[in-house]
């Protein structure tokens, strides 16, 4: 069956008509309410609950520099700044006695084959994520000591390629590289959680709409004046607009009450929350190109998991067939992700290829893999079009099974029999 523009009219009908039914549906107001109830409590909370008393920088008091180096060591008050250490001196380490709240920055070598380490007291104040924003703030201050020394941009620097490992030790023994691969984790788990809830709660809701349509046999009237395939693009497109913005009013309550915290509790900013995590972004590429192509990636997502929620949904008869119908949308999903969590824990260039270019991973992870600099853009570029592609040949399988699906009665259709109906719609 071809695909042509007479097959998507009465888009803008099932769009209009899905969109009010979604914003009518108590259930989806109060799970709404409830989301953006929580998304404003968080910060409030977590301040609340914090275990150091609200106001307590988790900056080194004294930050000793032990340069034994042939590079020219730059940490001015404005990159201490940047971390929320608004308390913490900047002295030369002369044999000093290290504080259970100050730490030493030792650096060795020249600049191009420079090593450093954090040292800290045996009975240091310092929890991990204390030591992983100490970890960010030396590579912030050997990246701003090399731009002072060749004259180049910080960001064209961090292009150049990536900064050495950090030693971090006590006076005792190493401390464990952990909080560093829990940084990345965090960096990763941030980006993977909305594009996972985006991607089920609207294959969810497009299931469950297919299937009330069909056991109320208010499919057969639409389809008098509707196309098949304009009755899955308008609810498509509908749920995008209500999933996309649930998922900004989120993220917008979590910075209005973030920016309230700060104002009112005294509570630490995103920035200062992500640099005590490990996480410097200011050595991630957030440029225009790696906007577009996140959405681009997140956008052909959505439309592949929800293609398949409409063929599984136009499956099934009957309401009680719809988890049995959803099983497969959900686990592609979170496996997905949860590949995406466990892989950010590995720094192999191997990896990273991988995940970037495997269909069902990559859209949780090249986006981030290209602004943490893990792969190049024409790697990003191919996993995009592998995505394209893979939604282009879903539509195209749509086209031939979707007409006979929705006036489908009695069994759930297994997906094995849809190659069937696919083969037999070919032959026509």
């Amino acid at each position: 069956m071809k695909i042509s523009k007479g097959d998507f009219v009465g888009t803008g009908k099932v769009f209009r008509f899905t969109l009010s039914q979604y914003v009518k549906n108590k259930a989806n107001i109060i799970t709404f309410v409830i989301l953006i109830l929580v998304c404003a409590l968080c910060a409030p909370l977590s301040s609340l609950m914090a275990d150091t008393p609200v106001g307590e920088p988790v900056g080194p008091d004294t930050l000793y520099i032990d340069n034994q180096s042939s590079v020219d060591i730059y940490c001015p008050d404005e990159t201490l700044l940047s971390y929320g250490f608004t308390d913490t001196k900047v002295k030369a380490f002369i044999g000093n006695s290290v504080g259970e709240r100050d730490a030493v920055f030792s650096f060795f070598g020249n600049e191009n084959e420079l090593h450093r380490e954090i040292t800290l007291s045996d009975d240091s104040f310092f929890d991990e994520g204390d030591t992983s924003a100490l970890r960010s703030l030396c590579q912030r201050v050997i990246l701003d000591s090399k731009c002072m020394a060749l004259g180049i941009d910080p960001q064209a620097l961090t292009a150049m390629g990536t900064l050495p490992e950090i030693e971090v030790r006590d006076a005792t023994q190493p401390i464990s590289d952990a909080s560093e691969d829990a940084s990345w984790f965090m960096l990763q788990y941030i980006y993977s959680l909305p594009v996972m809830m985006l991607t089920l709660l609207a294959a969810s809701y497009i299931i469950r709409s297919v299937i009330e349509e069909k056991s109320s046999k208010l499919v057969d009237l639409l389809m008098v004046s509707v196309k098949p395939l304009a009755l899955l693009s308008g609810k498509i497109l509908a749920m995008m607009l209500a999933v996309l913005v649930t998922i900004l009013s989120m993220i917008g309550t979590m910075v209005l009450s973030n920016y309230v915290s700060v104002a009112y509790l005294d509570a630490p900013g995103l920035g200062q929350m992500f640099a005590s995590l490990g996480v410097d972004l200011s050595r991630l590429n957030f440029g225009v190109e790696t906007i577009l192509l996140t959405v681009l990636s997140v956008f052909l997502a959505y439309l592949t998991y929800s293609l398949l929620a409409g063929i599984a949904g136009s499956c099934c008869s009957a309401m009680e067939q719809a988890d049995s119908a959803s099983a497969l949308v959900t686990m592609t999903v979170m496996a997905g992700y949860l590949v995406s969590c466990v892989t950010s824990n590995f720094s192999s260039a191997g990896v990273a290829y991988f995940t970037s270019l495997c269909p069902v991973i990559s859209t949780f992870c090249a986006p981030v893999q290209y602004a943490a600099g893990n792969i190049p853009l024409w790697v990003f570029l191919i996993s995009i079009l592998i995505q394209g592609g893979i939604a282009y040949l879903l539509v195209r399988f749509c086209a031939k099974v979707y007409h006979s699906l929705i006036i489908h009665r009695g069994n759930r259709v297994k997906w094995r029999e849809l190659f069937t109906i696919a083969k037999e719609d070919s032959g026509k």
